[in-house]
C-alpha cells in the first residue's frame, strides 16, 4: 500500500513541477489590473537644484530634469547588487539600486503584457514574443527604469519588488555623476517615452514608493508542493526498497 502511495505521489509531483516551470512566468489578468495603471506617466517641469547624495563613502551629483511619477505593473527587475553585474561593479555606481521594466495603458489592459517574456541585464529590458502570434505592443507603454536612491530602507523595498507588482513611484528625472581624480562619469536620463536603443532608459531619483497590489503567483507554491512531493516519494521508495531487502543470514 505504501509502495502505491509513493509511486502516485512521485507521478503527481512530475506533473507538478513542470507545469508549474511552464507557469511561473505568468502574469496578472487585465480584471486584476488597478484602474490607475490605465494612466500615462506624468511628468512636470521642476527648478530643482542639482545635489549629491553618498552611498559607501562615494559622492555623486544628482541633477533634477523633471518631477516624474509612474504607476504601472513590474514586468522584470534587475538587482545591481547581483554578482553577476560587472557594469556598476566597475562603475563603483552604488545608488541605480535596481533597475525596474514597468508597464501601463493598453499593453496591460489588452493583456499583450502575457503574450511576452520580459527580462533585464545590466542596462536595458528585453521583450521576446511567447509565439509568432503574440501582439506588437506600443512601447510608449512600456519603460525601463534605473532607480537611483542612497535611502537604505527604499532600497530594501525596491529589491523586494517581483514581476506582476503593481506600483507606483515618485520623484525626478535625473542625470547623475561621480567625479574624482580617477576618472568621472554621467549617466543621462531620457526625457520622452518614444525614443527606443541605448539612451532610452528612464534615470529616476525617487522620493516615494507603493506597492498598490502586489502580486503572488500561484504556481511558484504548486511548485514548491511538487519538489516537497518528489522528495517525500523518493524517500519512500528508498525506506521500502530497503526494508524489502533480504537480511544477509536469510
Amino acid at each position: 500500500m505504501l509502495g502505491f502511495a509513493a509511486k502516485i505521489t512521485l507521478l503527481a509531483s512530475l506533473v507538478l513541477i513542470p507545469l508549474s516551470l511552464w507557469h511561473r512566468g505568468d502574469m496578472p489578468a487585465a480584471a486584476n489590473i488597478l484602474p490607475s495603471l490605465d494612466d500615462a506617466p506624468r511628468q512636470t517641469p521642476t527648478n530643482a537644484a542639482p545635489f549629491d547624495i553618498s552611498a559607501k563613502g562615494l559622492r555623486y551629483t544628482i541633477t533634477p530634469r523633471f518631477k516624474y511619477e509612474l504607476t504601472g505593473m513590474v514586468v522584470s527587475t534587475h538587482d545591481s547588487s547581483s554578482p553577476s553585474d560587472k557594469v556598476h561593479a566597475e562603475w563603483k555606481d552604488h545608488v541605480n539600486v535596481v533597475d525596474l521594466c514597468v508597464a501601463w495603458g493598453s499593453t496591460l489592459r489588452e493583456e499583450m503584457h502575457k503574450e511576452y517574456n520580459f527580462s533585464n541585464n545590466e542596462t536595458f529590458c528585453f521583450a521576446v514574443p511567447k509565439s509568432e502570434k503574440s501582439r506588437r505592443f506600443d512601447l510608449t507603454t512600456v519603460s525601463n527604469n534605473h532607480i537611483v536612491t542612497s535611502n537604505p530602507s527604499l532600497a530594501a523595498e525596491l529589491r523586494k519588488l517581483r514581476p506582476g507588482d503593481q506600483i507606483r513611484f515618485a520623484g525626478y528625472l535625473v542625470n547623475y555623476a561621480r567625479r574624482t581624480d580617477e576618472g568621472s562619469w554621467t549617466r543621462v536620463t531620457s526625457t520622452v517615452r518614444t525614443d527606443t536603443g541605448d539612451g532610452a532608459c528612464e534615470v529616476v531619483f525617487i522620493s516615494e514608493l507603493e506597492t498598490l497590489r502586489p502580486y503572488e503567483n500561484p504556481w511558484h507554491l504548486r511548485l514548491k508542493v511538487g519538489v516537497v512531493l518528489l522528495v517525500v516519494s523518493l524517500l519512500s521508495m528508498v525506506f521500502i526498497f530497503g526494508s524489502e531487502r533480504p537480511g544477509r543470514g536469510d
